[in-house]
């Protein structure tokens, strides 16, 4: 710090964990840390000055909410019912949960609009409702409900049934910004009945 300041030069550091014995007992801090040469009388560097400022507290709290929605996306992933997230007008697919990959076949679904990644989906009515929804806001809910899916390439569509919601995403202001899909597979437990 000292060569590099004395030179002329700054130094700056970032959320830098350093250990101090504040308390008596070594306790890992954060701190954002500045350094900056000092001139003297003639206008060269003849010191230094450090503007230090203690990050622990918000490097803690970012820390704390980064593993819990890590452990939320776990939980989401790990669902029994299939879970997705539609973003945008175009239902653009940002997030789809294992049972949903079941339900699809295992398509690579992430980052593209609903009917560029499920195009057998076309003429069913799911897109119609969801732009219904994304523009009145309101959630639906369906019980039942048959819908034709490519499964396997190549292969025939197969019939599936499912019960489901789709409850529209809105941000701060109230503007709907996505739909979130949620649902089971109940084709199995309608044929037993």
């Amino acid at each position: 710090v000292m060569k590099v300041c004395l030179a002329g030069g700054t130094l700056s550091y970032a959320d830098q964990v350093l250990t101090l014995h504040r308390t008596g007992q070594p306790e890992n801090v954060w701190m954002n840390l500045d350094y900056s040469p000092v001139p003297d009388e003639s206008g060269k560097p003849g010191g230094v000055i450090a503007i230090v400022i203690e990050t622990t507290k918000r490097v803690i709290a970012e820390a704390n909410l980064s593993a819990e929605h890590d452990r939320l996306a776990q939980l989401f992933r790990e669902a029994p019912g299939f879970m997705a997230q539609l973003d945008g007008p175009s239902h653009i697919f940002t997030f789809v949960n294992d049972a949903y990959q079941q339900l699809i076949g295992h398509r690579n679904v992430v980052g593209r609009p609903l009917l560029e990644a499920l195009p057998e989906i076309a003429g069913q009515g799911f897109n119609e409702l969801l732009d219904k929804l994304y523009q009145t806001g309101e959630s639906f809910r369906g019980s039942g409900v048959k819908v034709l899916l490519q499964r396997t390439p190549g292969a025939p569509r197969e019939e599936r049934l499912l019960d489901f919601i789709y409850q529209p995403v809105k941000s701060a202001d109230g503007i709907v910004t996505g739909i979130f899909v949620e649902g089971y597979d109940v084709t199995e437990q309608k044929k037993a009945e």
